[in-house]
């Protein structure tokens, strides 16, 4: 079965032999010497044409075979490239709506911060604490973007706990609380605990409570954190790096 452009090359051979081969429609038969052309030229012309046109059907075919080609090699890749995308999938423990849904909840929160609208609890709730968890940040689509939200969000809640301590703290009720002597403090890093800091201060664990005591009521920088869970100890098994602790001296032994 001929294709479109097949049908077409050859209509046109047709149509270029029937005009060849009758010279007498084309020309006036008035001066056969010098007017009519011999048939064995129109003949020859016939043949090139019909040469040029073969080559042309040729052509066509070599094209028909190299975009069957790219074809396949696409189809072959659109696979692989879904089966890679189902491990990766697999791996971050979500599927492709998951993604796209995590896309909006990214561009949101960073449209928040980037732009300061609200507060920087209302940026964490609405998203950034959930799209901090999990491995979907990592992708290389989020990770220098979610790197860069998350400095511009610290640097957000420096300045808003600022603002708290400069309007609350002098409006705060004071409360009651034990006050120990001390000659110097402590800033908590991670992988600390209350033992670990009474040991590295006192040479003994067993003094933990001391320091807890000390700082349950607020820890020294407690206006620089806008959670009270960082501003006061109130379990001691929970504190946080950042945290600036009261250190009191050693109690006399008897």
């Amino acid at each position: 079965m001929l294709t479109p452009i097949k049908s077409r090359i050859l209509f046109a051979l047709t149509l270029a032999g029937y005009i060849f081969l009758q010279p007498a429609i084309v020309f006036s038969q008035d001066d056969d010497k010098e007017m009519r052309i011999a048939k064995d030229e129109w003949q020859q012309i016939y043949d090139a044409y019909a040469v040029r046109a073969i080559l042309l059907i040729s052509k066509y075919d070599s094209l028909n075979l190299v975009v069957d080609s790219l074809r396949t090699v696409d189809s072959l890749m659109t696979i692989s490239n879904r089966e890679c995308m189902n491990e990766l999938y697999a791996l971050l423990g979500t599927d492709e709506s998951g993604i796209s849904e995590y896309r909006k909840k990214f561009d949101e929160t960073e449209k928040t911060i980037n732009n300061r609208i609200g507060t920087p609890a209302g940026a964490r709730r609405n998203y950034f604490d959930e799209i901090s968890t999990g491995r979907i940040s990592c992708l290389t689509e989020f990770s220098s973007r979610f790197a860069s939200m998350k400095k511009k969000l610290d640097e957000w809640e420096g300045i808003k706990t600022k603002e708290i301590a400069e309007n609350e703290a002098p409006n705060e009720t004071p409360k009651e609380q034990t006050f120990y002597p001390s000659n110097h403090t402590y800033k908590v890093e991670k992988g600390d605990n209350l033992k670990i800091i009474s040991l590295r201060e006192y040479g003994s664990e067993d003094y933990w409570e001391l320091i807890w005591k000390a700082n349950k009521d607020g820890v020294v920088n407690k206006y620089y954190f806008y959670n009270d869970e960082n501003r006061y100890i109130k379990d001691p098994d929970k504190i946080y790096p950042g945290q600036i602790l009261r250190i009191p001296p050693k109690p006399e032994t008897p």
